[in-house]
């Protein structure tokens, strides 16, 4: 196989029209709820950490033929007290000059 960079892909049930896009909740990992994800209650911090776990779990369930050369992610978790953890994320991406898009693959 080899890297496929669509992004249903990534996120199965991805959709776009040219000014939207959208993916069915239960497509993350580390699944996001309705409430968390509500426009006006939920809570920004919830959607964006199921958009990392999940694409981090997305990326090292590859094959490491499939993996893209151009971005990598890894994940440290620490222990922060008895009842918190510190979960740190790294991605780094390689970028065209000018147009700042992720370089194409080899």
């Amino acid at each position: 196989m080899a890297f496929n960079p669509a992004p249903s892909a990534w996120l199965s049930s991805w959709a776009e029209d040219g000014t939207t896009v959208s993916f069915d909740l239960a497509d993350l990992s580390d699944e996001l709820t309705a409430a968390e994800a509500d426009a006006s209650t939920g809570d920004w911090r919830d959607c964006i950490k199921s958009l990392i776990e999940h694409t981090y779990s997305y990326f090292n369930g590859l094959a490491t033929a499939d993996k893209p050369a151009k971005l990598t992610l890894s994940k440290v978790v620490e222990a922060e007290s008895a009842s918190q953890l510190k979960v740190t994320y790294t991605v780094v991406t390689y970028v065209d000059l000018g147009t700042v898009d992720v370089s194409a693959e080899l």
